[in-house]
């Protein structure tokens, strides 16, 4: 009975945390359509997905505020590309990219720009190495 009563108090504990904001900003040269998604997981114990869809602005940028609980990699997908991102709370991200080749013109900066340097750059150098790509 302690042992419940120990784990009913940290779920409630849990379920107290403030969610921060985190904010994905980016400019697309060249657009392939007037969309851009960002997805991800709510937690990683439900994997309840969360996806926040935007219509690019008459200068081709977007800007998408998003609530987290916890650092995370969410998906930024335009048109059929897309790539990983790393998002922590109170990140301010910008992602200039060109609209037909998502991976390999996406430039990060702001704050958590150098950290989604360092994920693209090892997921680019990785690739062949990835859950996708090995047969078991």
């Amino acid at each position: 009975m302690k042992n419940y009563t120990y784990l009913l108090v940290l779920m409630l504990f849990s379920t107290i945390v403030d969610a921060k904001i985190a904010t994905v900003k980016g400019k697309i040269t060249s657009p392939r359509e007037r969309t851009v998604s960002l997805s991800m997981y709510a937690d990683l114990i439900t994997f309840e997905p969360m996806q926040y869809n935007v219509t690019l602005n008459s200068d081709n940028t977007f800007s998408i505020d998003v609530q987290i609980f916890e650092a995370t990699v969410a998906t930024l997908t335009h048109a059929n590309s897309s790539i990983e991102v790393f998002i922590e709370a109170d990140d301010n991200l910008l992602v200039e990219f060109h609209g037909w080749d998502l991976e390999a013109t996406a430039l990060f900066s702001g704050k958590g720009g150098e950290n989604n340097y360092y994920l693209n750059k090892a997921s680019e150098r990785f690739k062949r190495l990835s859950d996708e790509h090995i047969t078991y």
